[in-house]
Parts: structure tokens; sequence; C-alpha cells
């Protein structure tokens, strides 16, 4: 996966470089931020949120958006995941970040909650997901992750 990343200025206040990265390749479903060679500085980042725009194929079943913090070892060791789904052949948006309340917003925009101080450490990967896994491989999801990084 191509994962490109926008470093956006240090915020004094927390103490965090702030960045946003993007993964933006069609037929794919499944995109994992891996720490180390994806963010590549500091010791952990606190996802501040994440956007999502799921495309799906005909193929009929509920897709549901699954955020995971993976181990090394590619074990999930955290998971969240979306109250909305996504049918066959809709394009729906996601916005998650900690602090929204879970609301359909109707014309295809669904926000959704994300724990306080949802983090992943070095050595560890953020999974972004249909985690029924209808149609991986010809579903399109656009991920842009919005990151606090730390020592």
């Amino acid at each position: 996966m191509a994962w490109t990343k926008e470093a956006q200025p240090t915020s004094s206040q927390e103490g965090q470089t702030v960045m946003v990265l993007s993964e933006e390749v069609v037929d794919d479903s499944d995109k994992t931020l891996a720490f180390d060679t994806d963010v590549g500085t500091g010791e952990k980042a606190e996802v501040l949120g994440i956007r999502v725009e799921l495309t799906t194929s005909a193929t009929v079943g509920n897709r549901q958006i699954s955020i995971r913090v993976l181990d090394s070892a590619a074990d999930i060791v955290r998971e969240v995941r979306s109250n909305g789904t996504v049918v066959a052949s809709t394009t729906k948006v996601f916005e998650l970040a900690p602090g929204l309340v879970a609301v359909d917003q109707g014309a295809g925009f669904q926000q959704e909650p994300l724990p306080s101080k949802f983090m992943f450490l070095k050595g560890q990967s953020l999974q972004v997901l249909d985690g029924v896994v209808v149609d991986p491989t010809v579903d399109d999801m656009i991920v842009h992750v919005t990151l606090g990084v730390s020592r």
C-alpha cells in the first residue's frame, strides 16, 4: 500500500507532531498503517481522527468499518467497529474521532466516536477495513488518518 504523509505544524500545547496519512489505492478495502515504516518517528501515535470513504461493489452484503490496533505478530490488540453499515452499490463516508456521537447524517455520511486516547505504539499497526470482508479486492476504500505523534 502507498500511504502518503503530510506533516502539520507541531502542537505546542500537546507536544505532538500532527500528521495526516492517506491511502487512496482502489480495489482494496483493507488498509494497514505500520507505525515503523509509515509513521517513522516517535514512540506512540494518538489517533485524532479517521475519514473513510467506502464505495461498494454490487456484491450483496452489509459492510462494517473496523479500526484495529495490531501487534507485531498481527494479533488484534484493540478493535472498534462502526454502528453504521454500507450496502451493495453505495458510497458512504465515515468520520471517526474521539468525542463524536454516532449519527447517521443521511446523504451517505456517518459520524462515529473513537475512544479517547486511542493509541498505537512503535512496532504496532493501525488497520482500517471492512470487518465483515464482503468484497475486499473490489470495494474501494479511501482512508485519511490524522495522528498526534510523540515520544
